[in-house]
């Protein structure tokens, strides 16, 4: 009985030992400099650009130097990419009407970027698009009312390549910039940062210039809503990244800006892509006028 009643007390004394020697451990934490670091980028660079050089982030077309050979949309595994090209008429050149990348679909395995001639293909440091829409993920390096006409490679001459990620940063898809300046503000309150002030713009159709064939999901439901209620219908089309791209710290501050009329355009969410950009455009034009057009 005696023994069972000590090794009773031991293991209350193991148990107290342990305890303060775990807690010990962690106290001592209490005054050291922290090992971690708060995301995204509270640290002296931005995140991507600590990352090794061969990290397979984001895929980016440099369409200057692509040659529309079709080798890349060939190795892809799981078809994310799509190109379209033929032979002008004029011309008798190549060119590209469409490059897509469907990064949500992507998964970085980097067979693209080998038998690319030129290296217009490839992966760049940048993995950060979130977006409440993964219709926007689908990156397009074509423009939708253009086309690009192929390199033709030159035997013995390298062409020079931009900047891994220069080009997604210059289309607006990944929000590096934005985020930083957004990081660098208070939490709260956040400052406006706006472009020159532009004269309003007349409120009638001739404002907006929606798609001929495009028909609006949301603009009916636009008609009889108080400002308010016009600026939440239009948190639903927009992206939702808080990016800055539209000048504002937010999203939200953006669409009571349109409801309110501070800010005449609303085409700025390049998130969005078109068919956001599209319903923005209509919802603001049935409010206005009460009626759905088309």
């Amino acid at each position: 009985m005696s023994a069972t009643f000590k090794e009773y007390i031991d293991h209350i004394r193991t148990a107290t030992t342990s305890i303060f020697e775990g807690m010990s451990v962690t106290m001592s934490y209490m005054f050291r400099r922290p090992s971690t670091v708060q995301y995204p980028d509270r640290i002296p660079k931005p995140i991507h650009e600590t990352l090794p050089a061969r990290y397979r982030g984001f895929l980016e077309v440099d369409a200057d130097i692509c040659t529309a050979c079709l080798a890349c949309e060939r190795a892809c595994p799981i078809n994310c990419i799509k190109i379209d090209a033929e032979k002008d008429k004029e011309t008798r050149r190549l060119v590209m009407s469409r490059f897509d990348i469907d990064i949500a679909k992507c998964m970085f395995c980097g067979l693209c970027s080998e038998p690319c001639p030129t290296g217009a293909i490839a992966h760049t440091p940048h993995f950060e698009a979130s977006t409440a829409f993964v219709e926007n993920l689908v990156f397009r390096f074509v423009p939708e009312d253009g086309a690009v006409e192929a390199f033709k490679p030159i035997k013995g001459y390298d062409a020079p390549r931009a900047r891994r990620g220069q080009v997604l940063e210059a289309m607006g898809l990944v929000h590096t910039a934005a985020k930083a300046r957004a990081f660098r503000s208070p939490p709260a309150d956040l400052p406006r940062v706006r472009a020159p002030e532009v004269p309003p713009q007349p409120e009638d159709k001739s404002t907006f210039d929606p798609p001929q064939e495009a028909t609006s999901k949301h603009a009916a439901r636009a008609i009889g809503l108080d400002r308010n209620q016009v600026s939440d219908l239009l948190m639903e089309v927009m992206a939702g990244t808080d990016c800055g791209l539209c000048d504002w710290p937010t999203c939200r501050q953006y669409t009571d800006a349109l409801a309110g009329g501070e800010d005449p355009s609303p085409t700025k969410c390049a998130p969005a892509g078109p068919e956001g950009r599209f319903e923005a455009q209509a919802i603001l034009l049935a409010w206005r006028t009460g009626k759905v057009e088309g």
